[in-house]
């Protein structure tokens, strides 16, 4: 491999080989992000990342607020098949088995629907 094949710098064990010329090798990347790329690597103190605090911020609180729709959607539908006289209804708050066992035999239950979109949402919202 030749000089301008290699990677701006190599690993090896607790050492850190740098090329040569390092600015020979970074001419070897295309002007842009991968030449920028290539200068932050062999100065590692010129990295400078934006965080996004406030659009981070702004959308948890959105994914908040769908939580918190989602969640009384929820209660609402909870209390209906609880006082449901269809099926096995109104078993559903108090044993997980016939909320399942109910989305075998006919289409997925109201509740059900609702606890996978929870669930989903709360995966991205913890992540």
């Amino acid at each position: 491999m030749t000089e301008a094949q290699a990677a701006p710098s190599i690993e090896m064990g607790s050492q850190s080989i740098a090329p040569a010329h390092p600015n020979k090798a970074i001419m070897n990347y295309v002007l842009g992000y991968p030449r920028i790329a290539c200068r932050m690597s062999l100065k590692p103190e010129t990295a400078i990342f934006r965080s996004f605090s406030a659009l981070n911020a702004r959308n948890l609180l959105y994914m908040q607020a769908e939580l918190c729709r989602l969640e009384d959607e929820l209660m609402e539908q909870e209390k209906k098949d609880n006082r449901s006289s269809i099926g096995e209804k109104h078993k559903y708050a108090t044993d997980w088995g016939w909320l399942r066992l109910a989305s075998l035999h006919e289409d997925p239950p109201i509740q059900l629907n609702l606890l996978n979109e929870i669930k989903r949402k709360l995966r991205e919202y913890s992540t």
